[in-house]
């Protein structure tokens, strides 16, 4: 499956109601397509909202969101692809770019932080938000990744071996071989 065959809005009108934009658009196809949060992918961005009316006939949707950050992106006549909330625009896009590499994972160091009275962790080297307060680095205790698809365990705990972009993303090989590799939007859809 490719970007072209994913369920898209062609916007007919863009209006503010009780602050919220209303997108009135009718979908390509609606494969896939549910009622509730969801994104319009933009690319390098993505508009999230809800999609709170599709006429199963017509096939005439209303995609409400409380903002209008994709002014420039998504404008009357634009024919915008439709993404189910569990997706955003970084997985379609991980997917389109390619450019995955085999590696055995390798455990790093592991930075602890606490957010008032919760504790995290995340790889040394990660940047730590203000509200963040490191404690402690514990080595080694960065020991698996999880497929950005289907949240198989690479390393620790699941396959040794899996597939790796330039951002440090993880595919499980399974998902490699099915998505990655033939850069196939299916996982999209849920094929």
């Amino acid at each position: 499956m490719k970007l072209d065959d994913l369920p898209a809005l062609i916007v007919d009108e863009i209006t503010l109601a009780s602050d919220e934009f209303r997108v009135r658009a009718r979908f390509t196809h609606l494969r896939g397509v549910q009622l509730g949060s969801s994104f319009l992918y933009c690319g390098d961005a993505q508009w999230p909202g809800d999609l709170i009316e599709c006429d199963a006939d017509t096939r005439n949707a209303v995609f409400s969101a409380p903002s209008w950050v994709q002014r420039d992106l998504v404008r009357v006549g634009s024919i915008v692809p439709w993404l189910p909330a569990i997706w955003q625009f970084h997985h379609v896009n991980m997917i389109l770019a390619g450019g995955w590499e085999l590696r055995a994972f390798t455990p790093s160091d592991a930075q602890h932080f606490r957010v008032g009275s919760v504790h995290g962790w995340t790889k040394v080297g990660s940047t730590l938000s203000s509200n963040e307060v490191p404690t402690h680095i514990e080595k080694g205790g960065w020991d698996h990744e999880e497929c950005q698809i289907c949240d198989a365990k690479v390393g620790r705990g699941g396959q040794s071996n899996g597939y790796v972009n330039l951002d440090d993303k993880w595919l499980c090989q399974t998902c490699h071989e099915r998505y990655g590799q033939t850069r196939d939007l299916g996982f999209v859809l849920g094929l």
